[in-house]
């Protein structure tokens, strides 16, 4: 499995990316980044950095905006021992809210010396806060699943004083990713489990008290295990418009990492009607792994999924899928159901948002000269590039730094907010950026 499909790991060696593809016919280096930002966010900037006091990663992986405009951040802190849980507050202006948690942010440490990572984030329908990850225990990694009052304060009603762990069956990693909330309250979770000597994609639901939902698959768990036997990860997870559950991310085929779509029904059962059995296996056309980052269902239910393929040499060109809700590939879409950016040896997606008019724009980074910068992209509905979108469908935001865009939304203004983060002398700064509404 390789590294950089994971929000909390993003190394790679930049020795294998120089192949070029030519997929469209536009540099990203050209593109100025100052002309799009909303200069009033955090001004005169148009973006916030974050770095925590002797940290040498501070990083944000997802963000949410609650229905008065603030902006939640998660993600995690490293110090010199361990890396740590940490979520941020901002006000609509991008400045941080200092009534929030403990002086505008708050912070989970599990096992000292040990590392927890917050990779989701929801609010559920009384603008609690609810975080997914992993916590380590000391020996091993288990799901984590957090939830705060709207003010920062880990909520006692929840779980044991707000904190909810699950462990698989076998020996290593657990990890909690993606999270959404159904009408009723309760919390889907999706993610990976050990079981026996290899890793399933995982779907647990929780009541809105903490408490596994025994309705749910087995006793409130689905692991996917018809895959051969393949190590299988769940990356993000969506809600169709009958509240059945869609997870995307990664089944190891063929002996190579392919993107996986898999529907569960209202029931945690695979459903039949989607797919082959309830799942599907997209295999790229480069040779290399491919992963499912994000997921998103359309107002006419069909399925979005954002992710990578890979080449044999290691470039990566961004690819984003649309599915109708049986699982077949809606061929009105891009060139045969899929749209494709790449030209410069490496594009990464991983999150996405839609605009009102039906429009996508995806959040991640692209290679620029020999640096990796933040980037959003355009897409129009029927996936094609939107060349109204930035500039010619990009904007790089390299006059901000080298990094990462990992989360895109709409704010209630019609602006795009993001969050990832930038590295500045080997230390990673959070960052969260405005762009004007078009």
């Amino acid at each position: 499995m390789n590294a950089e499909h994971s929000r909390w790991k993003s190394g790679f060696t930049i020795g294998l990316l120089l192949t070029v593809i030519f997929s469209f016919t536009i540099g990203v280096a050209d593109q100025n980044s100052s002309s799009f930002l909303d200069m009033t966010f955090n001004s005169p900037n148009g973006y916030a950095l974050w770095h925590t006091h002797n940290a040498s990663q501070d990083r944000n992986l997802e963000m949410a905006i609650q229905q008065n405009g603030n902006i939640l951040v998660g993600g995690y802190t490293n110090n010199t021992n361990q890396k740590d849980i940490q979520v941020l507050r901002y006000y609509p202006n991008g400045t941080l809210d200092s009534g929030f948690g403990k002086g505008g942010w708050l912070t989970y440490s599990g096992a000292a010396g040990k590392d927890d990572y917050a990779f989701g984030i929801a609010l559920d329908a009384k603008n609690n806060i609810l975080v997914s990850g992993r916590e380590d225990n000391g020996n091993n990694a288990d799901i984590l699943l957090l939830r705060y009052t709207p003010d920062g304060i880990r909520d006692s009603s929840f779980g044991v004083n707000g904190t909810v762990t699950y462990r698989g069956s076998g020996n290593g990693t657990d990890s909690g990713r993606g999270l959404v909330v159904q009408k009723d309250g309760k919390i889907v979770v999706c993610g990976e489990v050990n079981v026996s000597s290899h890793k399933e994609l995982a779907v647990l639901r929780y009541t809105p008290e903490g408490k596994l939902d025994p309705d749910f698959a087995s006793s409130g768990v689905f692991t996917l295990s018809n895959m051969s036997g393949a190590e299988s990860y769940g990356f993000a997870v969506a809600l169709d418009q009958n509240e059945h559950i869609l997870v995307t991310g990664s089944s190891h085929e063929d002996g190579t990492d392919r993107i996986v779509l898999v529907k569960l029904d209202e029931n945690g059962l695979l459903d039949s009607s989607f797919g082959s059995g309830g799942t599907v296996v997209w295999n790229g056309q480069q040779g290399g792994p491919d992963y499912g980052n994000w997921v998103s269902v359309t107002a006419e239910d069909n399925i979005l999924v954002t992710g990578v393929e890979t080449d044999t040499s290691g470039s990566f060109d961004i690819v984003l899928i649309r599915y109708h809700s049986d699982g077949t590939l809606d061929t009105t879409f891009g060139t045969d159901g899929v749209a494709r950016f790449g030209y410069s040896g490496y594009q990464y997606a991983w999150g996405q948002t839609r605009m009102p008019d039906g429009r996508i724009i995806v959040a991640g980074a692209s290679l620029v000269g020999t640096h990796v910068t933040p980037v959003l992209i355009g897409f129009t509905k029927d996936g094609k590039l939107d060349t109204s979108f930035g500039s010619n469908g990009v904007v790089s935001f390299e006059t901000i730094g080298i990094g990462r865009l990992y989360a895109v939304h709409e704010d209630d203004k019609g602006g795009l907010v993001a969050c990832g983060y930038i590295t500045e002398s080997d230390t990673d700064l959070r960052l969260l950026l405005r762009m004007n509404p078009e």
